[in-house]
């Protein structure tokens, strides 16, 4: 440094702005490198259909693109990243578009009784859904489906009971009762509800 303030003032500020170019060029190799290991990764994760870790990767590279000032580098990794991004958004578009038809057809079969909960259930663990088995809305429908089952097991044991067991019966039957009050936007829920709410008024 004290040799570079030594300089004429001419000689002093080329030799600063050679530093400058040879740091910044240092910098745009190191940001290179880095985008290189994301796009590697993010591609890799695509083939895999790891598609939110893909496009997550594709972000951090387009993070550093923007942080680079070499123009010919920002051209060349711009387009690898703005047509993997786009590949990446199309699939997940396209996956969120099963999984809404999905969850929404096994809800049409909740709807329409309990000869349709098995085919709701089987639905619910098809392939377009085993990657979001873990989804809120799917834990909420598959314990509905089981509620749902064990409502009509608690009736139809109640409904069956003979003599002595009519007292075990009126427990099952409230049980059940409280299982269709919890459902009661479900139609079906709706209507055994009615019909145990008569029995319980009769018991």
């Amino acid at each position: 440094l004290k040799e570079i303030q030594a300089l004429d003032p001419g000689q002093r500020v080329k030799i600063q702005a050679e530093i400058k170019a040879i740091r910044k060029e240092s910098e745009n190799y190191r940001f290179s490198i880095s985008i290189e290991k994301y796009i590697e990764r993010a591609q890799s994760q695509n083939q895999t259909d790891s598609i939110d870790a893909g496009l997550a990767n594709y972000k951090k590279a387009d993070m550093l693109i923007k942080k680079s000032s070499d123009k010919q580098m920002i051209n060349t990794y711009s387009s690898q990243v703005e047509s993997g991004i786009a590949e990446i958004s199309s699939k997940k578009n396209s996956k969120e578009e099963a999984f809404r038809k999905q969850i929404e057809k096994a809800y049409s079969n909740v709807l329409k009784g309990r000869d349709s909960y098995d085919l709701a259930s089987r639905i619910l663990d098809s392939e377009p859904m085993k990657a979001r088995a873990n989804d809120a809305r799917v834990i909420a429908l598959k314990k509905q489906i089981k509620s749902l089952q064990e409502m009509y097991m608690l009736k139809d044991k109640a409904f069956g009971a003979k003599g002595a067991d009519k007292q075990s019966a009126l427990i099952d039957l409230r049980k059940a009762f409280k299982i269709a009050n919890d459902f009661s936007a479900c139609k079906e829920s709706a209507d055994v509800r009615n019909e145990m709410s008569l029995l319980l008024l009769l018991s």
